[in-house]
């Protein structure tokens, strides 16, 4: 087992032990030779991530702009990997993807800040999220 692989199952522990089940909605669009969007196919699945609100701690993020009512930070694994009759698909959460929480709230994933890699592999993603409909969430 290597430094990353190590350090990816200790963030997969926080995240289980802390954070919560999200369902993803992501759409992507299938585009012709002159750049002119075919058909766009939607996919879902289930992530876990941990949801926390954006402190005044956080500069980067304030300097952005991004910390506005409605906004939070979540940290999300780099892939989440779904197997199904012995094969193993791998998803990647993206900006502009919906995450839907345990009370159906939705949230849209505005910016990717940071993606942290360790030894040339990505170990966690940290995003704000903003609430489509500027409900709370637990």
């Amino acid at each position: 087992m290597t430094e990353a692989d190590i350090i990816k199952a200790d963030l997969d522990n926080l995240l289980l032990e802390n954070g919560d089940v999200y369902n993803v909605e992501q759409e992507t669009n299938v585009v012709d030779g002159m750049g002119n969007v075919t058909s766009v196919s939607a996919s879902q699945f289930r992530i876990y991530g941990y949801l926390m609100d954006i402190s005044k701690k956080d500069r980067k993020i304030h300097d952005m702009g991004l910390a506005v009512p409605g906004n939070r930070i979540i940290y999300l694994k780099a892939s989440y990997g779904i197997t199904s009759g012995g094969v193993t698909t791998s998803y990647s959460v993206k900006e502009d993807d919906i995450l839907i929480d345990r009370n159906d709230y939705k949230w849209r994933v505005v910016k990717i800040i940071t993606e942290p890699f360790f030894n040339d592999e990505e170990i966690y993603k940290k995003a704000i999220i903003k609430n489509i409909s500027l409900e709370g969430s637990p």
